[in-house]
């Protein structure tokens, strides 16, 4: 949106007001307030919508640098100096950062294209019409009680089941209308014993055709407004469960990216049961409540009306309602033991597929089909069983449950024929009893069904329960750094890092410091350390025993996602994903200039797998990377490490697949980077070497040397010497030629 209308004579505008991406809005929000950031730190490992934050997650963005956002829905007009700066909502999907208001009918908005600290002014009866009313009002973190949103994230870690509660009673509009919509179908409920009733004793022995005709055209109203509020009640029940689903979905998803690395060892199998098991819970819970809240409630008001309607028949009524509800808890508990089985044996099978597609090309080249296909009827076999075993227990339940309300009904007739006999009750009044009856013993048969299913959703909920409770990285700066940028000098204080709580440890007592522009090579034997520790220096996972530091400050105290916004990395396991090769490059680098991508493609050689591909830079590159060799997917992840342009550069083994002309490309264009970024390289190869000024030699996790690149390579040629030459020295370090 472009301003208009320009301030009146007498005050400057500089430039236009022009719409931002939300993005853009907060980068210019937060530098306005004194802290360096960029759209990378602001977005890093939050769900985009687009090419853009997604609006929902924003409060989340800004909680990072200690400022507390929440969404309103607020008239222009009525927006108060307490409410600046904010940032506003544009229905063309843009946004504007409010910074104050001039007079009674401009807004004040920054302008960052036109540099920082510019501003333009807009009638507030322009914002107003292309305003959407949401804005998102800012302001700095209580002190004292933190953050909402923490609260929030602590509270689904600690307590996952008070956490989904929560999310319910969060909807408490829908519910309160569904507890409406069950109250009024309950009343409903009531009308055709009385119909009956009337029909039986008042119509037919005084042949009252016209009441008949009054009575049946009532009955029709309310079987018609019954069948509308089923259907409203429904609507309810699906409209809660698909928001609770979709918001809890989106919480474990987001849990497990933002969780510490080695902790999230999550088998896909089962996250992808646990996902499918939070739509069955979500749209349950909705329709226990209106169960338990309203329905059963109603069971005394029916069986009231029993009592005022047949008397002693109200008894038989309370007694098979007992009956029902002990046969619903013995089958609910069996279905609960079955279930918790089934559940495991499900995320089994579901690892196995998982594991069949992963690794078709290795197991066709073992010839290992046999095995998998074994293994696959053992867990099927088993899955089957149990399942079976559940089918019974609902069966079962169901059964007996129908056999219990026909008893019931049976039991009331037989009562009712004798106080008939005995001139205590009327044909119509037996006829309205049996309705009666029969509609007490529904909210209690449904009642059983829910404690069956609810048994069956609450063994299935503990593989979601340890998604949810994931502990999470820290992702918001100490005060104490808030606005500092890492420049790149890394520490290691007495680090000690293992996988397991209890495992071997990777890492011993690790203690060095790389200074900015520093470039260092880490070489060794294959299982040394060196992945683990270029891991923790990219902030990836948390050291078991001392501290990693950042320019002097431990990471903890600036928060990951502004340690990784400093550090570009490319693993040994790093993915390329199924989209095309421009996006793979550009991944999470949304504000890389054309230049740092053209360097990075020249640099690894990626400019000429584009001329190779049918689109160029436009190819999908298929699930994994998997229309590109091993070698060219490694070109890509160097890339893409390379785009970032960040200060800390981390390469894991970056030319192990690459060919001698690969290699020798990538090495040059390494060698002509800025000195003034510091860069770590792990390799078993001598040519990387030259890149570097500095070697690290790891053994068993230790450091058992650390020299100039010339003292290693003379140590390597002298151990080679006694040795029996240049091969077994380098073999002996983990260095090969």
């Amino acid at each position: 949106m472009k301003a208009a209308q320009r301030q009146p004579s007498g005050v400057e505008d500089e430039g236009e007001a022009v719409g931002l991406t939300l993005i853009e809005a907060l980068v210019a929000l937060l530098q306005r307030s004194g802290e360096e950031v960029n759209a990378q730190g602001v977005s890093a490992a939050l769900p985009l919508s687009g090419d853009d934050l997604d609006p929902r997650v924003a409060p989340i963005a800004l909680s990072r640098f200690r400022v507390s956002a929440r969404w309103e829905r607020i008239a222009v007009n009525d927006l108060k100096p307490v409410d600046f700066p904010c940032v506003l909502r544009l229905r063309d999907g843009r946004y504007l950062l409010a910074i104050g208001r001039t007079g009674v009918d401009r807004i004040r908005l920054a302008n960052p294209g036109a540099g920082a600290g510019a501003f333009v002014h807009e009638l507030v009866e322009t914002l107003t019409l292309a305003g959407t009313g949401d804005v998102l009002v800012a302001g700095s973190v209580d002190p004292v009680n933190g953050d909402p949103a923490s609260d929030d994230s602590e509270l689904m870690r600690a307590n996952p089941r008070r956490w989904i509660i929560m999310r319910f009673l969060e909807e408490r509009r829908l519910l309160v209308r569904l507890a409406v919509a069950a109250i009024l179908l309950n009343l409903c409920a009531l009308a055709m014993p009385m119909y009956q009733r009337a029909v039986y004793d008042r119509v037919i022995p005084n042949l009252a055709m016209e009441s008949l005709w009054a009575l049946s055209t009532g009955i029709v109203i309310a079987l018609v407004f019954e069948f509308m509020l089923r259907t409203v009640k429904a609507d309810f029940v699906e409209a809660t469960g698909l928001r609770v689903s979709h918001l809890v979905q989106h919480k474990v998803v987001s849990g497990l990216l933002s969780a510490r690395r080695e902790h999230a060892k999550i088998e896909s199998g089962s996250m992808q049961v646990a996902l499918r098991d939070v739509d069955g819970l979500a749209h349950l819970a909705p329709l226990a409540l209106a169960t338990f809240l309203v329905d059963l409630p109603f069971f005394f008001v029916f069986l009231f009306a029993l009592w005022m309607t047949g008397g002693p028949i109200a008894f038989v009524a309370a007694v098979g309602s007992i009956g029902i509800m002990f046969l619903g808890l013995v089958a609910a508990t069996g279905l609960g033991a079955m279930s918790e089985r089934g559940s495991k044996l499900s995320r089994a099978r579901s690892n196995q597929v998982v594991d069949v597609v992963d690794g078709l090309t290795t197991i066709k080249s073992n010839q290992y089909e046999g095995k998998f296909l074994r293994d696959w009827s053992v867990v099927s076999d088993h899955l089957a069983i149990s399942g079976h075993a559940q089918r019974q227990w609902i069966e079962w339940s169901n059964g007996l449950t129908a056999l219990s309300v026909q008893a019931v009904t049976i039991l009331v007739l037989i009562v009712g024929v004798y106080l008939m006999q005995s001139g205590e009750m009327t044909v119509g009044t037996l006829i309205a009893c049996s309705l009666l009856a029969g509609r007490a013993m529904s909210p209690i048969a449904q009642a059983t069904m829910i404690l069956s299913k609810a048994n069956q959703a609450l063994a299935q909920f503990a593989s979601l329960a340890e998604l949810i409770a994931l502990p999470a990285e820290k992702d918001v700066a100490s005060a104490t750094i808030s606005g500092k940028r890492i420049r790149g000098t890394i520490e290691m204080k007495g680090v000690s890092f293992a996988y397991e709580q209890d495992g071997p440890a990777a890492l011993k007592e690790v203690n060095l410091t790389i200074e900015k522009g520093q470039r260092v090579a880490l070489i060794g034997k294959s299982g040394s350390g060196k992945s683990t520790l270029l891991q923790l220096a990219a902030a990836l996972c948390e050291p078991s025993k001392g501290k990693v530091l950042y320019d002097g400050f431990p990471m903890d105290q600036y928060g990951v996602s502004r340690v990784r916004s400093a550090i570009s990395y490319a693993g040994q396991d790093a993915l390329l994903f199924d989209m095309s090769l421009k996006e793979n490059l550009l991944l999470g680098a949304l504000d890389a200039s054309e230049d740092d991508m053209l360097r990075a493609v020249k640099i690894t050689g990626v400019d000429l797998i584009a001329a190779g591909l049918a689109d160029g830079f436009g190819a999908r590159l298929g699930p994994r990377g998997s229309r590109l060799s091993m070698g060219q997917r490694q070109c890509v992840v160097v890339a893409r490490a390379l785009i970032r342009n960040a200060p800390i550069l981390l390469l894991d083994e970056p030319t192990a697949s690459l060919d001698s002309g690969a290699e020798t490309r990538l090495r040059d264009g390494l060698m002509a980077l800025p000195r003034d970024k510091t860069m770590i390289i792990t390799t078993h190869r001598m040519e990387l070497l030259p890149i570097v000024d500095r070697v690290i030699w790891l053994d068993d996790g230790r450091i058992v040397a650390d020299k100039s690149r010339d003292e290693v390579l003379q140590q390597l040629r002298s151990a080679g010497a006694v040795r029996g030459g240049q091969a077994g020295a380098m073999a002996a370090s983990g260095v090969s030629g």
